[in-house]
């Protein structure tokens, strides 16, 4: 390396002009010789471990022609980025003519302006841990793209950070290995693609009440706001949080024994849930858990897991309830189909489902479906059309309590009955409801009515169901729609009641918020 120095030195002093042509070229030919950008060593350091590889830090040693194109190349970039301002003014180290003092005193004027309001402050101060060494090569290639530096300097700046050697000494011998990550450390040019690579964070939109500003890889935040509720995590995620995290872990087999949960156990939930409850509200610790649970709305634990249990028992297991929790009977209510309706390998026929409008269709037998629920009750219809003509009419009024997506596919259902009844003929049914179409296509549908549909529509491949447009002037939509809504607002209609939706659990809830409010009155 000394021999090195020496030569080139003699070289600059005895032949500047030959120095020049040199640099020049390597800017022309785009290339930073390989020679100049042998190796990179490791230097450990003091005080830290020699067992663990961030004891180490890499260290780029260049000899002095290469030090000197090195720097050449570091002024270029950097007299491009300081005279177009591609640089954020946040930026405080690596940079001619600013300083340490300058990045503090800007610091505690932001501070002082903040305290002046009347604001609160909150400054966090971050270090970037490895941060040069952390860096991919492709990552800085595409910022040294985005710089709009002149071509040359871009493209001798990939080729500098190309084919490079990490060298380890060790008792056997060196140990090399290529190095396709990190800025330069101990270079010219490492400070200057550092600073590229933290003006993006340093140009982010901040919100309003955060400033930030750095030095090389130290950055420090200030939040300020009026109150310090507005810190942290909003209320409402703390919530999200508490709900979809916590009580689901707690709530894990609580069927098994939160059926009827003791003093006891209402107790030690209650000790559980009020940390919770204090952290979502941010209120003070002498209010009472009651306050805190009625405040946000969050019921007792031990309620609230008493209410799942209950649903899952009734619901799943299919296990009823003393009647003076629950009048509903598992066998009113519809059980979730499950498996599979058919080989995995069949489906319906491409032609027999559309989800197209299919308004347009006014050739052979068609028949339109619609169900409908109103304050009044719930209704369920299809007519049949031949050409222009009402051939049929049917209608059905299930319970309140059914949903209208119940009377939807049971309507599909009935339809898909009724034209298999009918002879072999071209014939299409006509649907406004998609969800009930899709239901009826999935073999591996949930619904038991659907699994229906799906298996009759296999069987009877002449048979085509299309959505349609509601509302839309068909005539035998509307008169399906007129149909469903009259045998819903008719009171002394014949009622048919269907099982219950699993949906209708809710009403558990709304019974143990009942229980709730009459505990708290």
């Amino acid at each position: 390396m000394a021999s090195t120095t020496s030569s080139y030195s003699k070289f600059s002093r005895n032949s500047p002009s030959s120095s020049w042509n040199f640099s020049s070229l390597a800017l022309n030919w785009l290339n930073f010789p390989i020679p100049l950008r042998l190796e990179i060593f490791f230097f450990h350091k003091h005080g830290k471990s020699k067992t663990e590889a961030s004891s180490y830090r890499p260290i780029s040693l260049l000899p002095t022609i290469g030090k000197v194109l090195e720097k050449l190349l570091t002024q270029r970039l950097n007299f491009h980025l300081e005279k177009n301002n591609r640089l954020s003014n946040l930026q405080y180290g690596f940079r001619e003519g600013r300083s340490t003092e300058m990045a503090i005193t800007k610091l505690l004027d932001t501070i002082h302006k903040v305290k002046a309001s009347g604001d609160h402050v909150l400054v966090l101060s971050i270090d970037i841990k490895g941060a040069f060494d952390d860096i991919q090569h492709s990552a800085i290639s595409s910022y040294l793209n985005n710089s709009k530096c002149p071509a040359n300097i871009v493209n001798i700046f990939k080729n500098l950070l190309q084919n490079r050697k990490v060298i380890l000494n060790t008792c056997e011998g060196s140990a090399i290995r290529d190095q396709k990550q990190g800025c330069p450390q101990g270079s010219c040019s490492g400070p200057a693609l550092w600073n590229l690579i933290a003006n993006e964070i340093l140009q982010e939109n901040w919100p309003i009440n955060t400033s930030i500003q750095a030095f090389a890889d130290d950055f420090v935040l200030v939040s300020h706001a009026p109150t310090r509720k507005s810190w942290g995590v909003p209320l409402i995620h703390r919530r999200t949080l508490y709900k979809t995290v916590t009580e689901r872990v707690l709530a894990h087999g609580a069927v098994a024994w939160c059926l009827e949960p003791t003093v006891r156990i209402a107790r030690k939930f209650s000790t559980i849930q009020r940390p919770f409850l204090l952290a979502i509200s941010g209120a003070y610790r002498t209010t009472s858990t009651a306050a805190l649970q009625v405040i946000l709305g969050i019921p007792p634990l031990h309620l609230q897991l008493q209410r799942e249990a209950r649903g899952t028992a009734i619901f799943r297991l299919r296990l009823p309830l003393s009647t003076n929790v629950s009048g509903i009977d598992p066998s009113e209510i519809e059980e979730k189909a499950t498996g599979w309706s058919t080989h995995p390998s069949e489906h319906l026929s491409p032609t027999q489902i559309s989800l197209d409008d299919g308004g347009n269709i006014n050739t052979g037998l068609r028949i339109y479906t619609d169900g409908s629920k109103t304050e009044m009750g719930v209704g369920a219809a299809f007519c049949v059309l031949t050409d222009v003509n009402i051939t049929h009419r049917w209608s059905i009024r299930p319970s309140l309590r059914n949903t209208v997506f119940q009377a939807e596919i049971l309507t599909l259902l009935k339809a898909v009955e009724h034209a298999v009844s009918l002879p072999t003929q071209q014939l299409s049914i006509l649907v406004d409801n998609q969800a009930s179409i899709n239901s009826a296509a999935n073999p591996k549908s949930h619904n038991s009515i659907a699994r229906k549909i799906f298996k009759l529509l296999q069987s009877h491949p002449h048979i085509r169901v299309s959505w349609i447009k509601a509302h839309a002037g068909y005539i035998g939509n509307e008169e399906a729609d007129r149909l469903a809504k009259e045998a819903a607002e008719t009171e002394n209609f014949p009622e048919t009641p269907l099982e219950l939706p699993k949906s209708y659990q809710n009403i558990l809830k709304t019974e143990d918020v009942g229980h709730l409010a009459n505990g708290l009155g």
